[in-house]
């Protein structure tokens, strides 16, 4: 996010347009895509990067569904 987007989430959340119940799904989104590119960078590849059947790709896509998971929880904290 660059400085004029995390100023217009600022003031979303003080003006209330943002709040637990409405989050922000850009900011979700963000999020999750930061993690994910971590997750794809620690592990040596994307899900593409394995055999379907392999516990690589197991492991890669049971992180990436963590990271959204994390990442919608995230979000609501923030």
């Amino acid at each position: 996010m660059n400085e004029s987007q995390i100023s217009s989430l600022i003031r979303a959340i003080y003006n209330g347009k943002i709040n637990p119940l409405r989050l922000s799904k850009k900011l979700y989104s963000e999020i999750a895509t930061h993690l994910t590119n971590g997750v794809y960078k620690g592990y040596g590849g994307g899900l593409s990067s394995f055999d379907f059947d392999t516990p690589d790709y197991a492991m890669v896509k049971n992180l990436r569904e963590n990271v959204y998971i994390f990442s919608a929880a995230k979000t609501f904290t923030m």
